[in-house]
C-alpha cells in the first residue's frame, strides 16, 4: 500500500502519483507539493530555488468539472451580504460545494456552523466529494487570515468574499494540506453582478476539462 506522504527527487518526467495524501517534489527549480483526488489534481510551489542536475516542475491546477453556475454563486453572495447586517453584528458564513456524480451537477449547502464576526466553523459532517469551500468576511478584506490557514487544511479549492461595504470581491486559492496557491476565481465559478475577482501576478489559472457546455463552447 502506498504511503500517505512521499518525498521524491525529480530527475526526469514525473510518473503517476503514488502517495495517498501528497508528494513533496524536490526539483531543479524548487520545492513543490503534488496531490490528486477525484475531480482535482495539482502541483503547487512551496519555494522557488535552483538545484543543478534536477528536472524542473511546472505548477498547475486541473478541475474535472464545469464552473459553478452564476445562480449558485449569486445565492452565496446574497446570503453573505445579508449576514453583514445581522442582528448580532456582522457575521461570517461558510458554504460547501460538491459535485453530484449521479446527477452531473453542483450541489450547495450552508452547513450548521458556529459563527462570529471573525470566524465561522462547521459543526456538521461534510458531504462526500466536497471540493469547494467559500466563506465571507463581510466588510473586512477578502484575504485568508491566519485563522483561515488553521481551518483550511484539506485538499480542495477555498474562497473568501469580502469588502462588502466598498466593492465586493472574491479571492480563491488551492489548498493542499496546509500549502496554498492563489488561483483565478473565474476559472472556477461564474460571477454575478456586483462581485468581482481578486487576482495578481502570482495567481494561477485553473484548467477544467469540462468547464462549459458544448453550447457555450460553440
Amino acid at each position: 500500500m502506498s504511503d500517505m506522504i512521499l518525498h521524491k527527487t525529480v530527475t526526469g518526467p514525473l510518473g503517476p502519483i503514488e502517495a495517498q495524501m501528497m508528494e513533496y517534489l524536490w526539483a531543479g527549480n524548487g520545492l513543490f507539493v503534488r496531490a490528486k483526488r477525484k475531480g482535482l489534481k495539482a502541483i503547487a510551489p512551496i519555494v522557488y530555488c535552483p538545484t543543478q542536475g534536477l528536472a524542473e516542475v511546472i505548477p498547475f491546477v486541473k478541475m474535472d468539472y464545469p464552473r459553478l453556475p452564476v445562480e449558485m454563486v449569486d445565492e452565496m453572495f446574497g446570503i453573505s451580504m445579508g449576514e453583514r447586517k445581522a442582528d448580532d453584528g456582522p457575521l461570517e458564513i461558510m458554504f460547501r460545494v460538491w459535485w453530484n456524480e449521479a446527477a452531473g451537477d453542483w450541489r450547495l449547502e450552508t452547513p450548521e456552523q458556529e459563527r462570529s464576526m471573525a470566524f465561522c466553523r462547521p459543526l456538521s459532517e461534510e458531504p462526500p466529494n466536497t471540493i469547494i469551500e467559500i466563506h465571507s468576511h463581510h466588510a473586512m478584506d477578502a484575504w485568508f487570515s491566519p485563522q483561515d490557514n488553521l481551518d483550511e487544511r484539506g485538499f480542495r479549492l477555498y474562497g473568501v468574499m469580502g469588502e462588502f461595504d466598498k466593492e465586493p470581491v472574491i479571492r480563491m486559492r488551492l489548498g493542499i494540506f496546509g500549502h496554498y496557491m492563489d488561483v483565478r476565481p473565474t476559472d472556477i465559478l461564474k460571477l454575478p453582478n456586483g462581485l468581482s475577482e481578486w487576482v495578481d501576478d502570482d495567481t494561477w489559472e485553473v484548467e477544467s476539462v469540462r468547464r462549459e457546455t458544448i453550447q457555450e463552447e460553440g
